[in-house]
């Protein structure tokens, strides 16, 4: 039996679009598919209070808005238990004190400044219409593409799109802007991964985690990442993983071929790590929302 949870989503959204329309199948599906959740949606009117309940925020700004502090405050003034959810923080400017006013935090982006014991930095998600609950995927000889690119050009994104132009099976759509007119529909995409043996997850605006690389894990495809600023950013999201890593976007051929000469045994290692990954980072959630 599923335990209950209220989720309050601050949000101007309806349900189907609630959390800007693709949060909202990666929290209440699948990282909350252990709870029976009882969702409520609130905008600016922030009159609700249950305990214990995880409340759902979008917040990039350097500073919290006044009204959504002062009702985080207000549950601490009631003796209530709240939970929160970050969305959003990008920049890593957000000014996050106000974290130690709730038991848990669920927040994307790492950021190493944040040392708080009751904060869980979870991987960014996709967006709706990426949902693969069985993690079904294709075998290698059943791959239209070796290589894809669907997205801006901006950062070294140009020199992803140089090598996997000199492919001879590759797939290519560029976009100009977040939310281009010209973008395709998740759905389109996400089949677009599902026949692509191997896609090039380069750097955000000014982050390293973005929804292509959750969006290709569930399409049951092989992401590649790329070492910036020296480390590893993914084990701080993913912990120890079998993603293939890069130092330069011109490796591509080599782990291309690397991949092919093992036939499916990289997709089925991934593929069993992230069921795996995903199973225990719902338990996880599970007992934190629980204590």
């Amino acid at each position: 039996m599923k335990s209950k949870i209220t989720v309050i989503g601050i949000t101007s959204a309806n349900i189907e679009n609630v959390f800007n329309g693709w949060e909202y199948t990666y929290i209440i599906k699948d990282l909350l598919a252990n709870f029976e959740v009882d969702l409520k949606l609130i905008s600016d009117k922030l009159d609700l209070f249950y305990d214990n309940c995880l409340i759902i925020y979008s917040c990039d700004e350097r500073n919290i808005p006044s009204n959504l502090l002062e009702y985080f405050t207000e549950y601490k003034n009631r003796n209530l238990d709240f939970n929160l959810f970050h969305i959003s923080n990008e920049q890593l400017r957000h000014d996050t004190s106000y974290y130690k006013l709730a038991k848990n935090v669920f927040r994307n982006y790492f950021d190493p400044s944040i040392t708080l014991n009751n904060v869980l930095t979870l991987p960014l998600g996709y967006k709706n219409g990426f949902f693969n609950p069985s993690l079904t995927f294709k075998r290698v000889e059943d791959k239209k593409f070796d290589s894809c690119f669907v997205g801006q050009l901006k950062h070294d994104r140009i020199n992803v799109v140089h090598e996997i132009s000199n492919l001879e099976k590759k797939f290519i759509h560029i976009t100009q802007q977040w939310d281009c007119p010209t973008s395709l529909p998740s759905e389109a995409v996400f089949k677009i991964y599902q026949d692509t043996l191997l896609i090039p997850c380069p750097i955000g605006n000014v982050n390293q985690d973005s929804f292509r690389i959750c969006e290709i894990l569930e399409s049951g495809s092989i992401p590649l990442i790329k070492i910036y600023f020296q480390e590893d950013y993914f084990k701080h999201i993913f912990g120890e993983h079998p993603i293939p890593t890069v130092r330069d976007w011109n490796e591509i051929p080599k782990i291309l071929k690397d991949i092919k000469n093992n036939s499916n045994e990289k997709i089925l290692e991934i593929n069993e790590w992230y069921k795996k990954f995903k199973e225990e980072l719902r338990t996880k959630i599970f007992n934190i929302l629980n204590k």
